[in-house]
C-alpha cells in the first residue's frame, strides 16, 4: 500500500494564497468561498503562464 505525501505546512500555504490574494480586487476577495478557489486558480495559472512564458 502506497502512502500518500503529507501536505505542506500551513504557513507555506497562507503565504501562497496572501500572494495569489494580493492579486485579487478587494470586490473579488470578498465573495463566496466557492468563487474565491476558481479567482486563486486563475490568477495562479496565469502567473504560471507568465513565468512559462518568459523562459
Amino acid at each position: 500500500m502506497e502512502t500518500l505525501p503529507s501536505p505542506p505546512p500551513p504557513a507555506f500555504r497562507s503565504w501562497i494564497l496572501e500572494r495569489l490574494d494580493s492579486l485579487l480586487s478587494e470586490s473579488l476577495r470578498q465573495g463566496s468561498p466557492t468563487d474565491l478557489v476558481r479567482y486563486r486558480l486563475v490568477v495562479g495559472a496565469a502567473c504560471f503562464f507568465v513565468v512559462f512564458n518568459l523562459l
